[in-house]
C-alpha cells in the first residue's frame, strides 16, 4: 500500500454516524429518503411474510406449492434489490456527494451489479468461513469436558477465523467502487486493503457500538411496554403507554436503517481515503502485465 496517512478510528466512526444524523434531522432527507425507505422495507417484508404463510398453508394442505414458492423468491429478490439500491445511493452520497433520494441512479443496472457483487462476496464468505465453523463444531463436539485440549485446539481456529474475517472485510471495499461505477475486482480490493484491514475492522466495530446499545435499550423498552400491556399492568396511563410503544417501535425500525448506513458509510470513507488513491497504480500495473504478456506471446 502507498504511504497514505492513517485515519483515526474514532474520527472515521463518527463521520459515518454524522452523515446519517445529517439526513435524519433534515426535513428533505427524512421525508424524501429515510421515511419512504423504511416504509418500502417494511412493506416488502410484510408481503414476503404473507407469501411465506401462503406457501406453508399450501404445503400443509397438499395443494400446489410452485406458485407460492416463486412468489416468495420474487419478493425476497425485490427486498434484496431494494437494499442494494439504497446502499448504492448511500455510497454515492458519501463518495460523489450526490443528494440521496429514491430516484433511479444514472448508471443502468448499477444496483443489479451491486447485488451481484454482494452475492459473489457471500460465496467467498461461505468458502472462507464454513470450513472453520465446521472444524470448531467438530472440536466442541469431540472434546467436551476436556478443557485443556479444547483450549489448545480452539485458540488457533479462533485466530484463523479472525484473520479470515479481516480478509473478508478488506474484500468488501470493492462494494463502494461498484456503487460509483468503478470496476474493482474482489481480489484487487483484497490486495489494496493490505495494511488497513485491522483498522477497517476496528472502525466498523467501534461505529457499531452506539447503534447496538440504542437498539438494545429500545428493544427492552418496547418489550417491557408490550408485556405490561398484555398483562394489564400499565406503567403509564393506557394512552401514553400505547403512544410510547409506537414511538419506541418506530425508533427501533429507524435504528435498523442506522445500522446499515453506518456500515456502508465506514466502507465509503475507507474507499475514498485508502483505495481511490491507489487505483491509478493498480491500472498501471495491470497495463504493464498486459504488455509483458503480449511481448511473451509475440516471442
Amino acid at each position: 500500500m502507498q504511504n497514505i496517512e492513517k485515519l483515526p478510528i474514532l474520527k472515521s466512526a463518527w463521520a459515518s454516524h454524522k452523515q446519517f444524523f445529517n439526513i435524519f434531522f433534515s426535513l428533505k432527507g427524512f421525508f424524501l429518503f429515510l421515511l419512504p425507505t423504511l416504509m418500502v422495507v417494511i412493506g416488502l417484508q410484510a408481503v414476503r411474510q404473507m407469501a411465506s404463510s401462503w406457501y406453508n398453508s399450501s404445503y400443509m394442505l397438499g395443494e400446489g406449492t410452485l406458485l407460492p414458492m416463486l412468489t416468495v423468491f420474487f419478493f425476497v429478490f425485490l427486498y434484496m434489490m431494494f437494499n442494494a439500491f439504497i446502499a448504492v445511493k448511500w455510497h454515492r452520497m458519501m463518495v460523489l456527494d450526490e443528494m440521496v433520494s429514491l430516484k433511479p441512479c444514472k448508471g443502468q443496472w448499477l444496483s443489479l451489479k451491486f447485488l451481484w457483487k454482494t452475492v459473489k462476496l457471500g460465496a467467498v464468505a461461505f468458502v472462507l468461513f464454513m470450513p472453520l465453523v465446521a472444524l470448531i463444531a467438530v472440536v466442541l463436539h469431540n472434546f467436551q469436558g476436556q478443557d485443556v485440549w479444547l483450549t489448545l485446539l480452539l485458540m488457533p481456529l479462533v485466530v484463523l477465523f479472525i484473520l479470515a474475517l479481516m480478509m473478508f472485510w478488506g474484500m468488501t471495499l470493492s462494494l463502494p467502487a461498484t456503487a460509483v461505477g468503478v470496476s474493482l475486482k474482489i481480489k484487487d480490493a483484497l490486495k489494496l486493503s493490505k495494511g488497513i484491514r485491522l483498522r477497517l475492522f476496528g472502525t466498523s466495530f467501534v461505529a457499531g457500538i452506539p447503534v447496538v446499545v440504542v437498539m438494545a435499550i429500545l428493544g427492552f423498552i418496547c418489550f417491557y411496554l408490550l408485556f405490561s400491556m398484555m398483562t394489564g399492568i400499565y406503567p403509564l396511563p393506557a394512552f401514553w403507554s400505547f403512544t410510547a410503544l409506537i414511538v419506541g417501535v418506530t425508533l427501533f425500525l429507524f435504528s435498523s436503517l442506522w445500522v446499515m448506513f453506518v456500515g456502508v458509510g465506514v466502507l465509503s470513507i475507507f474507499y475514498m481515503h485508502y483505495i481511490l488513491p491507489q487505483l491509478s497504480t493498480l491500472k498501471a500495473q495491470a497495463l504493464e502485465e498486459d504488455v509483458d504478456l503480449s511481448s511473451k506471446n509475440a516471442e
